[in-house]
């Protein structure tokens, strides 16, 4: 069991859920049960007083873990707490250490609790993350935005004053994502590996296929949702998506999409998901004057399985874009499942069904 936490924990019967909304999505019963198949770190930010442990505490019992990093812990002594200030680097090593052990392990959920006011403390986190296929999910408390800094003095544990909490209100940091998006569990990004090597064996058997491709780095299989970039609506982006982190989507992959730069999986997004995807004709380079008729809304949705040497992740979605194109517009050399487009030198590998996976919507960082 993680160590003490310096109050008692009470059972979800003897108390309210907090009413963090990426908290409540995180403890849906179809949440609980795609994290328990998945790896999903949360990192929790927040000055003294506003409620971490208590959301935490909540977290740990609704997810069945007991993967905790606090910096705190480093000082608890027989029970107690004390602090030391001469020692905070090593308490912050303490917990990096610790994260990087339970990564490393492949546990299912991982708990940073530390204040990370700034987006720096962040870094080693989202990295370590990602390294290891981890989801990101970042939690602030509400109390963070709504409550006086002599409140949070009169709350937290550590009797941290209302002028050092001032302080700190004033130096947190906005941490803005790179992009939202629907993240598959790593057992199902190896189904989908799967379906592309065959996709890719079909190819090669017909004697279209001949660039090699590697995987994305660092990159855990996803639909993107919308790249928030310098977006001018960023901001109401950020609070519309944000509502839904946590939450469980369902996709259906119903053909590969192959061309010289790019492998790519095609998707269509369930009706409950449509409401949150922006990412269909946006930044499309190619010399379209319009959307064709006849393509359905979500049909950029794809998911990147791998790129050619020199070839942005990026570049998937144009492909992808104008495989569609080609169905509407030119006729393939059809070999059963293959369908080729040679002015384009693209192919499409249609699936004898879709298959159908789960995702967990969440913000990415990198």
């Amino acid at each position: 069991m993680a160590e003490s936490l310096g109050f008692e924990r009470l059972s979800l019967s003897e108390r309210t859920s907090p009413s963090e909304i990426e908290v409540k999505n995180l403890t849906q019963p179809a949440s609980v049960k795609f994290i328990a198949d998945s790896n999903l770190m949360i990192i929790m930010r927040g000055v003294p007083g506003t409620g971490k442990s208590t959301i935490v505490n909540y977290l740990m019992e609704s997810l069945s873990t007991d993967c905790l990093c606090s910096a705190d812990n480093f000082f608890i002594r027989n029970g107690k707490y004390v602090f030391d200030k001469t020692q905070i680097k090593q308490a912050h090593t303490f917990c990096q250490q610790k994260a990087e052990k339970f990564c490393t392990e492949g546990h299912s959920v991982v708990i940073i609790d530390n204040t990370n006011v700034m987006r720096w403390e962040t870094d080693f986190y989202v990295d370590l993350a990602y390294k290891h296929g981890y989801v990101v999910v970042m939690i602030t408390p509400l109390a963070q935005d709504t409550a006086s800094p002599r409140t949070l003095a009169q709350r937290n544990k550590h009797n941290v004053s209302a002028d050092i909490i001032k302080s700190r209100l004033s130096a947190f940091q906005s941490i803005q994502p790179s992009y939202f998006a629907w993240f598959l569990s790593k057992r199902s990004a190896m189904k989908l590996m799967d379906i592309r090597d065959q996709a890719l064996e079909k190819l090669r058997q017909k004697g279209y296929a001949r660039t090699r491709f590697s995987s994305p780095r660092n990159t855990i299989l996803h639909v993107t949702s919308k790249y928030l970039g310098q977006s001018k609506n960023a901001n109401q982006l950020l609070q519309q998506l944000s509502t839904h982190i946590g939450s469980i989507g369902a996709i259906k992959v119903t053909s590969v999409v192959v061309t010289k730069r790019t492998i790519a999986a095609r998707v269509c997004l369930d009706k409950a998901s449509h409401k949150y995807y922006f990412n269909d004709m946006e930044g499309f380079s190619v010399n379209k004057p319009a959307v064709p008729r006849g393509l359905k809304e979500g049909f950029a949705a794809h998911i990147t399985l791998g790129v050619a040497n020199g070839i942005e992740p990026k570049e998937a979605r144009s492909d992808t874009i104008q495989s569609h194109f080609c169905e509407l517009q030119a006729a393939p050399l059809k070999d059963g499942p293959v369908h080729y487009y040679p002015d384009e030198e693209l192919a499409i590998i249609n699936l004898d069904k879709p298959t159908a996976f789960q995702c967990i919507f969440a913000a990415a960082y990198r």
